[in-house]
């Protein structure tokens, strides 16, 4: 038997869907199946539905705190658009827009310009995808909507630190975001293109479609939208063949006849449901491997592009403290990464003024990076003691910390003497890591193994006249034989030992990351007692 939810969901669509029939034109028709699908989401994300039916009361949309600064649009002067600083706890509906600036950027929030948008301008001067997401907005009886660069000044580094911080919450606050991917800049637009064909006959009616141009579309290649996608309650994605509605239960393609839901396997990279995601670290670790594949213009952005996510998976996860990237609780996960990107480039001296990224995180490289396949079945081996040196949250940018953050934490630790590495593609772990697998030897004590040196790729050779491996995690499995005599099932229990190669920095018992690897059988560092350990 149907619950009451279901028969009003379906109902709730009708009382919307009937106006159809009153409009001649396809694109009018449309227009009420979005408005439709819209609708619907919100009721459904509020579970405001009733058992009372039919339906009651008018349809209206969700409010949300206002962002600090917004585009009104104009109920008195048409066409007109205000940029407006609401009352502190004033709340509303407003949309948000997801673009690519481009090389043209013809409109900024500056202090120059701050004047004439508060004074007001004309919807028409806008730039042609800003015009068109005035027209979205419009179309929904949506008075408000938030353009980053015309809502965070682009010239005053203070005002764009902490409106930065605060941008993955006006996403996720949005009643809905439009995601502009046809529109190559802010002058090109985006209705045409997506209008002219959507309601056109056409196949791609699986994830397949919706991958190539949403997923592997230039915008959600940039790295500040990942966090806008992810947190967004529901997307209108303008595509250059398509229309695609998106929200956490699914995505919905617009076409001539109605919606229709998009079938087949679903694609791992596409938006999540926030609530239900963020359960544990390893949930974490697999958004920045996705993260890291993402393009940033100015690649000092590589670490405040997901502070805002941070922001909310700490909300969510009950996670103590954020650090360049890792989370406290879950060091012995986040230290393992390792570069997955061809030609991958440091970047830790390369951040803004006054601070560096440590060696020992994933962002201290350009260049996507993974992390090991069973990282939510690590135990972990090492003992964080004290962040020295920055006891700001990494998440308050105001506050970045000194030039040399340190991480100090107790391991166990072996030296190795005349290391010879050479990185050559191994059959091992070929699938995913395999270009950057570096075979070593050492001479004191004689050992050799496999391991992933941070800057290196197929065909380089060094020479370490001493490096240092930490042990940071370790892994238990056991493996089911068969016993030929009694052919009874026996498991036989393994190890596997993950850890950090370093080497000394400038001054003695202060180390550097260069690299990480995992050793198989006996522990290499046996009953050593641990001791503490400086990571620069």
């Amino acid at each position: 038997m149907e619950c009451n939810v279901e028969i009003a969901l379906r109902n709730f669509w009708r009382v919307l869907c009937h106006k159809v029939s009153r409009y001649q034109t396809l694109e009018c028709k449309s227009n009420f199946y979005i408005e439709a699908w819209l609708y619907t989401s919100i009721f459904k994300a509020q579970a405001a539905m009733y058992s009372i039916l039919p339906f009651p009361g008018p349809l209206t949309l969700e409010t949300s705190r206002l962002p600090s600064r917004v585009l009104k649009l104009s109920e008195s002067f048409p066409g007109m658009i205000h940029l407006i600083e609401p009352a502190p706890g004033q709340f509303d509906c407003y949309f948000a827009l997801s673009h690519r600036w481009g090389a043209s950027k013809e409109l900024l929030l500056t202090r120059k310009t701050l004047k004439t948008l508060k004074n007001g301008i004309l919807a028409q001067l806008l730039p042609r995808t800003f015009q068109d997401a005035v027209k979205v907005t419009n179309q929904f009886g949506c008075s408000y909507l938030w353009i980053d660069s015309l809502c965070i000044l682009q010239d005053d580094i203070d005002d764009w630190l902490r409106e930065s911080t605060l941008m993955a919450n006006v996403y996720r606050q949005a009643t809905c975001v439009i995601a502009a991917h046809s529109a190559q800049d802010d002058n090109e637009g985006f209705l045409s293109a997506s209008r002219s064909s959507f309601l056109q006959a056409h196949t791609g009616q699986s994830y397949t479609g919706f991958h190539q141009l949403v997923n592997e579309s230039g915008l959600s290649r940039r790295g500040w939208v990942f966090q806008e996608r992810i947190l967004s309650k529901r997307m209108l994605h303008f595509t250059s063949h398509h229309l695609f509605l998106e929200d956490a239960s699914g995505i919905n393609l617009v076409q001539k006849e109605g919606l229709v839901r998009l079938s087949g396997d679903l694609p791992k990279d596409n938006k999540l449901n926030v609530e239900d995601a963020f359960h544990n670290p390893a949930q974490w670790y697999m958004l920045v491997e996705r993260y890291s594949h993402c393009e940033l213009t100015c690649d000092i952005d590589r670490l405040p592009a997901i502070t805002g996510l941070a922001r909310v998976f700490k909300e969510m996860s009950g996670s103590s403290r954020f650090i360049f990237g890792l989370w406290r609780e879950s060091l012995h996960v986040g230290l393992l990464w390792i570069q997955t990107a061809r030609y991958p480039s440091r970047l830790r001296d390369a951040y803004r003024a006054g601070w560096r990224c440590p060696s020992w995180s994933w962002a201290a490289w350009k260049g996507s990076v993974g992390f090991p396949l069973c990282v939510d079945v690590l135990e972990s081996c090492i003992i964080p003691l004290q962040d020295r040196q920055f006891q700001q949250d990494i998440m308050m940018l105001e506050n970045l910390g000194p030039q040399n953050p340190m991480l100090e934490i107790a391991g166990k630790l072996r030296m190795l003497s005349d290391v010879q590495v050479i990185c050559e593609a191994t059959a091992e772990g070929a699938e995913r890591f395999g270009d950057r697998r570096c075979g070593f030897v050492s001479t004191v004590p004689k050992m050799h193994g496999l391991a992933f040196f941070d800057g290196l790729y197929r065909g380089d050779k060094r020479r370490f006249e001493r490096i240092w491996l930490l042990l940071i995690a370790k892994r238990y499995d056991k493996r089911p034989l068969v016993d030929e005599d009694t052919e009874m099932v026996i498991y036989q229990r393994s190890s596997t030992y993950y850890y950090l190669i370093l080497e000394q920095a400038d001054k003695p018992g202060v180390y550097r990351r260069i690299g990480t690897g995992s050793r198989s059988g006996a522990n290499f560092w046996g009953k050593a007692d641990r001791t503490a350990v400086l990571i620069i």
